[in-house]
């Protein structure tokens, strides 16, 4: 299989980056895109259709492309995975929400992955700010079972918190899933997902929640807590991704990031479910720490993974947050155990299988997915 990989700052520099990477013969006929809102993302779209790819993409708060040039973060721009995959190894599906609960769409998502593939493995690209990124996992599960491989992300918006998408097309879905399909006989697809942020503090507990929506904690506004606990006093100066609470489940922990705030209500929105009565900690970032214990993970993936023909990164925008410039010292070095294309995203969730083999939501997380052609 053969992979290229792009980054540009406008639809002409797009056009260019293209026609530059197909004028040797190239003939992809798919490319992974994640782009800001900054741009026109129907043209963005219409770019790489013109050529004959079909798309998978999603809107972005910052964008990973790790090359020849010095830097690999991006803020505003394109970056895209082109390779040409024989089309009949993969199928798409773009799933509008509608009415659906985010369980009822993962379910759909599932029972459509189930008839692809005999053994399929999944990229899901979700609308991030309307979907309850755990419920929506679980529904895939529910229909595939465990040992299917499921990563992706949640799209962001630049930290606008408006509206986010994802698009195959000229048109934009702001309330959707899109979904990836791998047929694992053909593609060989592996990745992992590691977090290194610490619990802090004392247990909480949930006490009154619906779905991703807290509204109390140890009977105090969720709001009021947060701004309590990081020393705010306007509720505009709180920035609340970084500071996950981390939720004990069977066997693992998750994060879960707060993505909005209800000022009526002290409310927080979450990108996934936070059950009421649930036991929950405060977390933070203890430095570069989190960073160490990320490459550590994948070093482990690299030693049975060592024929990847591409990388994906799904990087949370918390995580970007409290990591600042050496966010790319943290990058580079997973591009470095392989040595081939990489593109990526800052995500507001991400979807991955973790150390201990559990596949769920993340947040805070970085998420690692390595494919090559069998």
């Amino acid at each position: 299989m053969k992979v290229r990989s792009l980054d540009a700052d406008s639809v002409d520099t797009l056009k260019e980056a293209i026609a530059n990477s197909m004028s040797d013969g190239f003939s992809p006929t798919l490319a992974i895109v994640f782009a800001s809102v900054s741009h026109d993302l129907s043209a963005v779209a219409g770019v790489f259709g013109d050529t004959g790819m079909d798309v998978f993409g999603a809107s972005s708060s910052g964008e990973i492309h790790v090359n020849t040039n010095a830097e690999c973060v991006f803020e505003q721009s394109v970056v895209a995975l082109m390779f040409d995959l024989d089309r009949a190894h993969y199928r798409l599906h773009l799933l509008d929400a509608g009415d659906q609960s985010s369980l009822e769409t993962g379910a759909a998502i599932g029972s459509w992955a189930k008839s692809t593939f005999a053994d399929p493995g999944l990229l899901i690209l979700a609308s991030g700010l309307r979907t309850d990124g755990e419920q929506l996992v679980k529904g895939i599960l529910e229909e595939v079972g465990a040992t299917v491989p499921i990563f992706g992300g949640l799209a962001g918006d630049d930290v606008r918190f408006q509206e986010t998408v994802v698009f195959g097309g000229a048109e934009l879905h702001g309330h959707a899933v899109y979904a990836l399909s791998l047929d694992m006989s053909r593609v060989a697809f592996d990745g992992v997902a590691v977090s290194g942020w610490q619990a802090v503090g004392a247990e909480k507990t949930i006490t009154s929640s619906e779905g991703n929506v807290v509204h109390t904690i140890d009977g105090i506004p969720a709001l009021d807590l947060y701004k309590d606990y990081l020393g705010v006093a306007s509720d505009t100066d709180i920035i609340i991704p970084e500071y996950p609470l981390q939720i004990v489940k069977e066997g693992y922990s998750v994060l879960r990031a707060a993505l909005l705030t209800d000022p009526l209500t002290r409310s927080l929105i979450y990108a996934g479910t936070v059950p009421q009565g649930a036991k929950v900690r405060f977390s933070a970032a203890p430095g570069v720490e989190i960073s160490a214990e990320a490459l550590a993970e994948m070093h482990k993936l690299r030693m049975r993974t060592e024929g990847a023909e591409m990388l994906l990164l799904f990087s949370c925008k918390g995580r970007h947050m409290a990591l600042g410039p050496m966010a790319e010292d943290e990058i580079k070095p997973m591009q470095d155990l392989w040595k081939v294309p990489m593109v990526g995203f800052f995500t507001y969730g991400e979807i991955g299988i973790n150390a201990t083999g559990q596949c769920d939501l993340h947040n805070e997380n970085c998420v690692l997915v390595t494919l090559r052609e069998k």
